[in-house]
């Protein structure tokens, strides 16, 4: 159980996750519950600024993880259902299925997931790639995205980028820097989906402390 104050409204999620055994390389995992987030529809360098009522997810995942020599596979399925649908201010119910990957062997990783359903704020798919260095401390960054539904039904440009990631150990605080340049790829979508989209770069940069 768990409770979240979002835009001052207190909101209570219920959460089951049971993870069976078969052998000792191989389970299979359930989820069952549900919680909440803000949806955004606006172009990212807006989203810092624009808040909305928090959107409701029912979410069910079956999936399946397998530890290999030197690394893992991990494959979910799963279904979500948005009760109501707040990002566009109404109360419409979406749903959305889909699948999602993560393949690790030592020191490269690639994760993805397709999606079916046009839920406005959401990606229909995605894919990552990283390769790190020896010490597992950073490595390099890159990947492709579809681009963004809007509320009335159009999706911008697919989305690419590229960047780096470093971990510092500093005492007993440990450091994570990273650096991600984006930029919206020259097909699919619709190129009038923002007065930028076609010039669209975005270069990000991030420093997280944990304790």
């Amino acid at each position: 159980m768990r409770l979240d104050v979002i835009n001052g409204q207190v909101k209570l999620s219920a959460r089951f996750f049971k993870k069976f055994f078969m052998g000792e390389r191989t389970a299979f995992k359930f989820y069952l519950g549900n919680g909440h987030q803000i949806l955004y529809v606006y172009p990212l360098l807006l989203e810092p600024l624009i808040l909305r009522k928090a959107t409701t997810i029912y979410t069910a995942i079956a999936g399946v993880e397998r530890l290999m020599e030197h690394g893992y596979a991990d494959m979910d399925f799963y279904l979500k259902y948005y009760n109501p649908y707040t990002a566009a201010d109404s109360v419409m119910e979406r749903y959305a299925m889909g699948m999602d990957f993560t393949i690790a062997l030592e020191r490269i990783q690639a994760s993805g997931s397709v999606q079916k359903g046009n839920v406005p704020g959401t990606a229909r798919w995605m894919f990552n790639f990283a390769q790190f260095d020896r010490q597992g401390r950073g490595g390099v960054l890159v990947g492709l995205r579809d681009g963004i539904l809007d509320e009335d039904g159009e999706r911008s440009r697919p989305v690419g980028y590229a960047g780096i990631s470093r971990t510092y150990q500093v005492g007993s605080i440990v450091l994570n820097l990273g650096f991600v340049y984006y930029v919206r790829l020259p097909f699919g979508g619709n190129s009038q989906f923002f007065a930028y989209d076609g010039t669209f770069l975005l270069p990000v940069i991030w420093i997280k402390g944990y304790f």
